[in-house]
């Protein structure tokens, strides 16, 4: 299943605006760039007055796959968003197995929890989460 993208923006009162961003499908190398692309072009069209606050909200909730390549888009979209001055939210996919993936990324510190509302405090591994962690001999 290849990437789908819909895009909106809204205005919430004093909170700023907030535009989200929504994906379904899969989040790997051949799709990161489209999803980064589009990203910045719904943050733009959002923002078109810098000094007014505005949020992007990456809604992941129907992301079947994610590989490395979605963790680092979201670290690249989460330094851009430092550097220009807007916000980033990410709502987790309702798959588990990338919901697993972020999850051990932010334990790892890649990208702040606070992003990801829905993840507990510092989680650690459960045996579920074996597929994750493999031993170097």
């Amino acid at each position: 299943m290849q990437l789908q993208l819909s895009l909106a923006v809204t205005t919430a009162g004093d909170r700023g605006t907030r535009a989200s961003l929504v994906a379904s499908g899969e989040i790997d190398i051949a799709s990161a760039r489209q999803l980064h692309a589009a990203a910045l072009a719904v943050v733009a069209t959002a923002n078109p007055r810098p000094e007014e606050p505005v949020t992007l909200v990456l809604d992941w909730e129907q992301v079947k796959f994610l590989d490395s390549s979605g963790v680092h888009l979201l670290q690249d979209i989460h330094a851009e968003g430092l550097e220009r001055g807007w916000g980033l939210e990410l709502i987790l996919p309702s798959a588990p197995a990338p919901t697993r993936l972020l999850r051990f990324a932010a334990d790892l510190g890649w990208f702040p929890r606070q992003l990801i509302p829905q993840l507990p405090a510092q989680s650690r591994p459960t045996s579920s989460d074996s597929s994750l962690i493999t031993s170097v001999a």
